[in-house]
């Protein structure tokens, strides 16, 4: 199963994708980071604009 924001739509340079709002995130994996450094990355991230998170890649 995949999931992709653009369906079966292909991207070109004569069809842009059009999404409706700007995608911006980061790999985060908390695993590599201590405890107390990994309490405050959400805030941070929150603080920072984020709005989307890639996680478990290889859970």
């Amino acid at each position: 199963m995949s999931i992709s924001p653009l369906g079966r739509k292909n991207l070109s340079y004569k069809r842009p994708a059009s999404f409706e709002k700007f995608w911006f995130g980061c790999a985060y994996y908390p695993e590599h980071w201590d405890e107390n450094t990994a309490k405050d990355d959400p805030r941070l991230m929150r603080e920072a604009g984020m709005n989307i998170v890639r996680m478990a890649e290889f859970a």
